[in-house]
This record gives C-alpha cells, structure tokens and sequence, in this order.
C-alpha cells in the first residue's frame, strides 16, 4: 500500500483539494489510496509536491509487485479455451524480492482500453479466462507489463 490517504489527512487535505491542485480527478486520488490504481511517475512527482514530501514517503518502493515472464517455462502462460478462439491468461505477482504477492488486485487493459479486474489468489496466482487476441498491459499496483495474445 502508499502513505497517500494518512499524508493527506495530517496535512488536512481532501481528496478533492489533492485532486484539483495536482490536476487530477477525485476519483483518481481515491483509488490511488485504495491500491486500485498505479499512478505513472509524473502523477506520483505532481502528488508529492503538492503534499511537500517526497515520492518515497507516499510510494515506498518495498511494496512494489512485479509480474514476471520468464523462458522457457513463461510464468504468464497462454492456454486456448477448448470452447472458442480466447485464451486463458495466467500468471503470478511476485514482491522485490521474488515472493509471490496474494489477495491483489490485478488489471487487465485492453488496446480499446476495456479493463477486467481480478485478485490475485494466495499464492500469487490470477486468472483472466477467455481474453480474446489482441494487445493488453497487465497492471498491478505500481507495475504494468505489456503483451500481446
């Protein structure tokens, strides 16, 4: 998680004087505060100095998750649903140091920017079931990988 919401507050802040200041929906702070939404690094630089504090204070880089593709056993596996022409998308969430990451939300952001939303199970592991082909970015916390089906 971030220290965005507890920053916030001990400055006295709304999440709609954030917003307006940084240049950014409502909307937005609040699912950044939630862990639902990776904000690029310009948004995390704009948010921090507007709050007077640095990037590593409201973003702390041990929570960072990483999604991984690793040959020649790939940790995202592309499997085609025996009942149509989509494929099921699999793979894992893994901290800095490599340990997997459950009960995390996982996004999956088509090129029509169409967006599925998953948890992560306890090991890590997330399922998208019948993706059809095409561009994505898979997207957790502060990461997103792209990739193409």
């Amino acid at each position: 998680m971030n220290h965005l919401r507890d920053i916030r507050k001990r400055q006295g802040m709304s999440k709609w004087r954030l917003a307006r200041e940084a240049g950014l929906n409502w909307k937005t702070i609040h699912r950044i505060e939630r862990g639902e939404h990776a904000p690029f690094e310009s948004s995390k630089e704009t948010i921090a100095s507007v709050l007077g504090v640095s990037v590593e204070e409201i973003f702390p880089a041990k929570e960072v998750a990483h999604i991984f593709i690793i040959e020649p056993r790939p940790i995202i596996e592309k499997r085609k649903s025996a009942k149509s022409k989509k494929n099921d998308l699999t793979g894992y969430l893994l901290d800095k140091n490599l340990r997997r990451c459950g009960n995390v939300q996982v996004r999956l952001i088509s090129d029509r920017k169409k967006t599925l939303r998953v948890r992560s199970e306890a090991d890590g592991r997330f399922t998208f079931k019948n993706v059809p082909a095409g561009s994505y970015q898979i997207a957790s916390r502060f990461i997103a990988l792209d990739i193409v089906i």
